[in-house]
Protein backbone atom coordinates (compact mmCIF):
# COMPACT_ATOMS: atom_id res chain seq x y z
CA UNK A 1 0.00 0.00 0.00
CA UNK A 2 1.66 3.70 -0.71
CA UNK A 3 0.71 6.56 1.16
CA UNK A 4 2.12 10.09 0.46
CA UNK A 5 4.55 11.63 2.76
CA UNK A 6 5.52 15.24 2.02
CA UNK A 7 3.47 15.16 -1.25
CA UNK A 8 5.05 12.26 -3.08
CA UNK A 9 4.18 8.32 -2.72
CA UNK A 10 5.97 6.42 -0.15
CA UNK A 11 5.70 2.84 0.62
CA UNK A 12 5.59 1.76 4.32
CA UNK A 13 8.87 0.53 5.87
CA UNK A 14 9.48 -1.46 8.98
CA UNK A 15 11.63 1.49 10.12
CA UNK A 16 8.87 3.90 11.03
CA UNK A 17 7.72 1.93 14.18
CA UNK A 18 11.31 2.69 15.76
CA UNK A 19 10.84 6.05 14.37
CA UNK A 20 7.32 6.60 15.96
CA UNK A 21 8.90 5.17 19.49
CA UNK A 22 11.45 7.72 19.63
CA UNK A 23 9.53 10.58 19.05
CA UNK A 24 6.98 9.44 21.40
CA UNK A 25 9.81 8.24 24.03
CA UNK A 26 11.12 11.90 23.22
CA UNK A 27 7.73 13.69 23.53
CA UNK A 28 6.54 12.18 25.93
CA UNK A 29 8.61 11.80 29.14
CA UNK A 30 7.82 14.91 30.68
CA UNK A 31 3.52 14.26 31.25
CA UNK A 32 0.79 16.16 32.81
CA UNK A 33 -1.41 13.69 33.76
CA UNK A 34 -3.75 16.27 34.97
CA UNK A 35 -6.46 15.77 31.64
CA UNK A 36 -7.92 19.48 30.98
CA UNK A 37 -11.42 18.97 30.32
CA UNK A 38 -13.98 20.40 27.42
CA UNK A 39 -13.11 23.73 26.23
CA UNK A 40 -9.96 23.85 27.50
CA UNK A 41 -7.93 21.70 25.17
CA UNK A 42 -9.25 23.98 22.68
CA UNK A 43 -7.84 27.22 23.82
CA UNK A 44 -6.34 29.48 21.32
CA UNK A 45 -7.57 27.10 18.98
CA UNK A 46 -8.62 29.22 15.86
CA UNK A 47 -10.32 26.30 13.87
CA UNK A 48 -11.89 24.89 16.60
CA UNK A 49 -15.06 23.66 14.82
CA UNK A 50 -13.13 22.29 11.85
CA UNK A 51 -10.63 20.34 14.75
CA UNK A 52 -13.50 18.96 16.63
CA UNK A 53 -14.99 17.69 13.72
CA UNK A 54 -11.87 16.09 12.92
CA UNK A 55 -11.21 14.80 16.06
CA UNK A 56 -14.11 13.40 17.02
CA UNK A 57 -14.40 11.18 13.68
CA UNK A 58 -11.35 9.73 14.44
CA UNK A 59 -13.04 8.75 18.23
CA UNK A 60 -11.23 11.37 20.85
CA UNK A 61 -13.07 10.46 23.58
CA UNK A 62 -12.53 13.24 25.75
CA UNK A 63 -10.05 12.15 28.73
CA UNK A 64 -7.05 14.46 27.12
CA UNK A 65 -3.77 14.63 28.81
CA UNK A 66 -1.16 17.36 28.46
CA UNK A 67 2.54 17.34 27.52
CA UNK A 68 5.50 18.87 27.65
CA UNK A 69 5.22 21.78 25.10
CA UNK A 70 6.53 21.19 21.90
CA UNK A 71 9.19 23.23 19.90
CA UNK A 72 8.70 27.14 19.68
CA UNK A 73 6.29 26.91 22.38
CA UNK A 74 3.05 24.49 20.96
CA UNK A 75 0.89 23.40 23.83
CA UNK A 76 0.61 19.55 23.26
CA UNK A 77 -2.19 17.58 23.96
CA UNK A 78 -2.95 13.78 23.55
CA UNK A 79 -5.94 11.13 23.92
CA UNK A 80 -7.21 7.79 23.66
CA UNK A 81 -9.85 6.34 21.39
CA UNK A 82 -12.22 3.85 22.05
CA UNK A 83 -10.10 0.98 20.31
CA UNK A 84 -7.33 0.03 22.05
CA UNK A 85 -3.81 1.21 20.49
CA UNK A 86 -5.28 4.30 18.55
CA UNK A 87 -4.86 7.34 19.70
CA UNK A 88 -5.02 11.20 18.70
CA UNK A 89 -2.59 14.39 19.13
CA UNK A 90 -3.13 18.11 18.94
CA UNK A 91 -0.37 20.78 18.71
CA UNK A 92 -1.39 24.15 18.90
CA UNK A 93 1.20 26.30 17.87
CA UNK A 94 1.55 30.40 19.22
CA UNK A 95 1.40 31.28 15.34
CA UNK A 96 -2.32 29.68 15.59
CA UNK A 97 -1.73 27.09 13.37
CA UNK A 98 -2.73 23.50 14.76
CA UNK A 99 -1.77 19.69 13.74
CA UNK A 100 -4.47 17.03 14.93
CA UNK A 101 -2.92 13.38 14.45
CA UNK A 102 -4.27 9.80 14.22
CA UNK A 103 -1.43 7.29 15.53
CA UNK A 104 -2.05 3.71 15.20
CA UNK A 105 0.10 0.37 15.37
CA UNK A 106 0.26 0.85 11.72
CA UNK A 107 0.69 4.32 10.49
CA UNK A 108 0.01 8.13 11.74
CA UNK A 109 -2.42 10.13 9.59
CA UNK A 110 -2.02 14.08 10.22
CA UNK A 111 -4.27 17.10 9.34
CA UNK A 112 -3.05 20.50 9.42
CA UNK A 113 -4.66 24.05 9.57
CA UNK A 114 -3.27 27.50 8.94
CA UNK A 115 -3.89 30.58 10.61
CA UNK A 116 -6.74 30.84 8.01
CA UNK A 117 -8.30 27.64 8.47
CA UNK A 118 -6.87 26.38 5.39
CA UNK A 119 -6.38 22.49 5.52
CA UNK A 120 -3.18 20.24 4.54
CA UNK A 121 -3.72 16.75 5.07
CA UNK A 122 -0.92 14.08 4.83
CA UNK A 123 -0.39 10.62 5.51
CA UNK A 124 2.70 8.81 7.15
CA UNK A 125 3.47 5.41 7.50
CA UNK A 126 4.56 3.56 10.54
CA UNK A 127 4.68 0.39 10.28
CA UNK A 128 4.57 -1.86 12.59
CA UNK A 129 4.87 -5.85 11.63
CA UNK A 130 1.93 -8.33 12.88
CA UNK A 131 3.33 -10.56 15.10
CA UNK A 132 1.39 -13.44 15.76
CA UNK A 133 4.27 -15.58 17.76
CA UNK A 134 3.34 -14.22 20.85
CA UNK A 135 7.05 -12.97 21.70
CA UNK A 136 5.63 -9.37 22.70
CA UNK A 137 2.61 -8.09 23.86
CA UNK A 138 1.04 -6.07 21.26
CA UNK A 139 -1.84 -4.16 20.76
CA UNK A 140 -4.22 -7.01 19.55
CA UNK A 141 -3.59 -8.74 22.61
CA UNK A 142 -4.56 -5.71 24.89
CA UNK A 143 -7.50 -5.54 23.21
CA UNK A 144 -8.38 -9.48 23.58
CA UNK A 145 -7.24 -8.81 27.21
CA UNK A 146 -9.58 -5.75 27.31
CA UNK A 147 -12.54 -6.81 25.75
CA UNK A 148 -12.54 -10.16 28.06
CA UNK A 149 -13.76 -7.99 31.25
CA UNK A 150 -11.22 -9.42 33.31
CA UNK A 151 -9.54 -7.13 36.25
CA UNK A 152 -5.93 -6.79 36.81
CA UNK A 153 -2.79 -5.18 36.26
CA UNK A 154 -0.45 -4.27 33.56
CA UNK A 155 3.00 -4.57 35.27
CA UNK A 156 6.79 -3.02 33.78
CA UNK A 157 9.98 -4.32 35.37
CA UNK A 158 13.47 -3.96 34.08
CA UNK A 159 16.13 -5.53 35.19
CA UNK A 160 18.34 -2.20 35.07
CA UNK A 161 16.24 -1.18 38.18
CA UNK A 162 16.89 -3.51 40.35
CA UNK A 163 13.47 -2.37 42.48
CA UNK A 164 11.52 -3.22 39.82
CA UNK A 165 12.49 -6.75 39.79
CA UNK A 166 12.15 -6.82 43.49
CA UNK A 167 8.52 -5.08 42.92
CA UNK A 168 7.26 -8.30 41.11
CA UNK A 169 6.78 -10.03 43.88
CA UNK A 170 4.80 -7.52 45.85
CA UNK A 171 2.49 -7.22 43.16
CA UNK A 172 2.20 -10.85 42.72
CA UNK A 173 1.01 -10.90 46.32
CA UNK A 174 -1.38 -8.21 46.05
CA UNK A 175 -2.84 -9.46 42.77
CA UNK A 176 -3.43 -13.09 44.38
CA UNK A 177 -5.12 -11.43 47.05
CA UNK A 178 -7.82 -9.08 45.00
CA UNK A 179 -8.07 -12.20 43.12
CA UNK A 180 -6.89 -10.40 40.39
CA UNK A 181 -5.00 -11.38 36.87
CA UNK A 182 -1.24 -9.64 36.81
CA UNK A 183 0.12 -9.39 33.84
CA UNK A 184 4.73 -8.84 33.99
CA UNK A 185 6.18 -6.62 30.72
CA UNK A 186 9.80 -6.18 30.29
CA UNK A 187 10.55 -2.79 29.42
CA UNK A 188 11.56 -3.06 25.46
CA UNK A 189 14.54 -1.14 26.01
CA UNK A 190 15.98 -3.56 28.22
CA UNK A 191 18.83 -5.94 27.35
CA UNK A 192 17.46 -9.00 27.02
CA UNK A 193 20.08 -11.63 27.79
CA UNK A 194 20.71 -9.59 31.40
CA UNK A 195 17.08 -10.28 32.01
CA UNK A 196 16.55 -13.50 31.45
CA UNK A 197 19.90 -13.71 34.02
CA UNK A 198 17.99 -11.15 36.57
CA UNK A 199 14.47 -13.29 36.15
CA UNK A 200 16.04 -16.74 36.86
CA UNK A 201 17.51 -15.10 39.96
CA UNK A 202 14.81 -13.40 41.32
CA UNK A 203 12.34 -16.14 40.48
CA UNK A 204 10.11 -14.02 37.96
CA UNK A 205 8.12 -16.42 35.47
CA UNK A 206 9.01 -17.09 31.86
CA UNK A 207 6.07 -15.35 30.56
CA UNK A 208 7.45 -11.57 31.89
CA UNK A 209 10.26 -12.20 29.51
CA UNK A 210 7.85 -11.01 27.03
CA UNK A 211 8.35 -6.99 26.41
CA UNK A 212 5.84 -5.04 24.61
CA UNK A 213 5.60 -3.42 21.29
CA UNK A 214 2.38 -0.85 21.95
CA UNK A 215 1.00 2.31 21.00
CA UNK A 216 -1.43 2.15 24.26
CA UNK A 217 1.33 1.12 26.80
CA UNK A 218 3.53 3.46 25.67
CA UNK A 219 1.00 6.92 24.80
CA UNK A 220 0.23 5.68 28.46
CA UNK A 221 3.55 6.52 29.65
CA UNK A 222 4.87 2.71 30.57
CA UNK A 223 7.87 3.39 29.24
CA UNK A 224 8.83 6.35 31.28
CA UNK A 225 9.85 3.88 34.34
CA UNK A 226 10.18 0.66 36.15
CA UNK A 227 8.20 -0.33 37.70
CA UNK A 228 5.24 1.25 36.29
CA UNK A 229 1.41 -0.33 36.91
CA UNK A 230 -1.67 0.09 34.79
CA UNK A 231 -4.84 -1.39 35.96
CA UNK A 232 -7.95 -2.60 33.84
CA UNK A 233 -11.27 -3.81 34.05
CA UNK A 234 -14.87 -3.39 32.77
CA UNK A 235 -13.81 -3.55 29.51
CA UNK A 236 -11.24 -0.40 29.88
CA UNK A 237 -8.12 1.07 31.32
CA UNK A 238 -8.36 2.18 34.90
CA UNK A 239 -6.80 5.66 35.69
CA UNK A 240 -3.40 6.69 35.23
CA UNK A 241 -0.60 4.65 35.58
CA UNK A 242 1.37 3.92 39.05
CA UNK A 243 4.94 4.66 38.19
CA UNK A 244 7.32 3.36 41.42
CA UNK A 245 8.13 0.55 43.68
CA UNK A 246 5.54 -0.21 46.73
CA UNK A 247 5.39 -3.01 49.09
CA UNK A 248 2.77 -5.12 49.06
CA UNK A 249 0.24 -3.85 51.15
CA UNK A 250 0.59 -0.51 49.30
CA UNK A 251 -0.13 -2.25 45.94
CA UNK A 252 -3.01 -3.68 47.58
CA UNK A 253 -4.80 -1.01 48.66
CA UNK A 254 -3.99 1.05 45.24
CA UNK A 255 -5.16 -2.06 43.35
CA UNK A 256 -8.71 -2.53 45.76
CA UNK A 257 -9.39 1.19 45.52
CA UNK A 258 -9.20 1.80 41.80
CA UNK A 259 -10.04 -2.03 39.87
CA UNK A 260 -13.43 -2.23 39.38
CA UNK A 261 -15.66 -4.32 41.49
Amino acid sequence: MSVFRHGRPHRRGGGRWLALVVYVLTAWTATDLAAPQGDDVFQGVACATEVRTQLAAWGADGEWWREADGPFGARVLRAPTGRVGVWVTLEVAPTGSVTASRIDPFETRRVSWMPGCEVEARDEATLLPDVVDGSVLTDADLETLIASGVSGAIYVWSPHMPLSVDGYGAIRVAAERLGAVLIPVLDPAADRRYAAAAARRAGLPDHALRPFRSVELTLRTMTVHAPTVLLFGDGRFVGPPLPGYREAEAYTAFMDRHLPR
